[in-house]
């Protein structure tokens, strides 16, 4: 179950419940197969590239499972999210294709930001069309399209 590269990580979501941005403080460049094996029991993983919505009770399981692989700082941050009110996310990418969703986007990018992939060496294609234009205030961050409505409402 060899796979390209997964990461834990907190969401942002917008008012439908769809991710518009994803941080990844500690993704994992070429796994090793027991890691990717022991968060696929939590998150019920079978195979190809997948997104999970994590549950604030998984992430005691998923920082024995980054612990277990010796990825003490995932291990980490999985422990603190526990007490999260941001959503949670974990990515697994068993191949480098063609992002199909934001936090697979954001992922790949937070590889080459974090320097365990070197840029023109994944496969961002099509990534632009998957990423959101985002107004952030500091009351509340939304996209473009739904903008207008959030601007009556804090005015």
């Amino acid at each position: 179950m060899a796979s390209f590269a997964l990461a834990f990580g907190t969401a942002t979501k917008n008012k439908d419940g769809k991710i518009i941005e994803a941080f990844f403080p500690t993704p994992v460049l070429n796994p090793s197969e027991a890691l990717v094996s022991a968060l696929a029991d939590v998150v019920s993983y079978k195979d190809g590239n997948e997104v999970f919505d994590v549950e604030p009770s998984q992430c005691a399981a998923i920082a024995s499972a980054f612990s277990a692989a010796e990825e003490q700082a995932a291990a980490a941050f999985a422990t603190k999210a526990t007490e999260s009110n941001q959503p949670l996310v974990l990515v697994i990418l068993a191949t480098d294709e063609k992002p199909a969703s934001v936090a697979e986007g954001f992922l790949k990018l937070q590889l080459i930001s974090h320097r365990l992939a070197k840029p023109h060496t994944i496969v961002l294609d099509g990534i632009f069309g998957l990423l959101h234009n985002i107004a952030w205030t500091n009351q509340v961050q939304s996209t473009c399209q739904s903008w207008l409505s959030v601007k009556w409402k804090l005015a």
